[in-house]
């Protein structure tokens, strides 16, 4: 998993909720939207590799549902091929990916963070507003003001 995603999901009052829902609901992000970093794409399609013909439907289909469509893509290409420039393009497409998936993280994280400190300024000067005082609240005023 990226580092930035991590830092986001232990952060007391994280974030990262907010920011994948913003990703997901725009399928232009879907398409090269990568959770996890080359090194851990490559194990996991060297695992594929190793263990993916004794795997059962059921196993094939646990392995997979815990990868987005970018990243299985990605799987895919990394076990279709052996061809050393062939893979170094798939090795480069893939850091472009992660970087500009740390990109939009941040980005978004910065929206949401403006935002939430807008907000709270916002209700911050609701609390101090008082309401306007009717004219009748207003004498009512001045004539108390005779008992005190």
């Amino acid at each position: 998993m990226l580092k930035l995603i991590k830092e986001l999901k232990e952060q007391p009052h994280s974030i990262w909720g907010e920011i994948e829902k913003r990703i997901l609901k725009d399928s232009s992000h879907i398409q090269w939207y990568c959770r996890f970093t080359e090194g851990e794409l490559k194990k996991a399609a060297q695992f594929l590799d190793e263990f993916g013909m004794s795997f059962t439907p059921e196993q094939y289909d646990t392995f997979f549902s815990r990868f987005n469509d970018c990243e299985k893509t990605l799987l895919q290409q990394l076990n279709s091929t052996t061809d050393p420039d062939r893979l170094e393009k798939i090795e480069t497409r893939i850091r472009t990916t992660v970087q500009r998936t740390s990109r939009m993280i941040q980005s978004h994280a910065l929206d949401i963070e403006a935002e939430m400190e807008i907000n709270a300024l916002i209700a911050e000067k609701q609390s101090k507003r008082t309401k306007p005082k009717t004219p009748m609240q207003e004498e009512w005023q001045k004539v108390s003001q005779i008992f005190q």
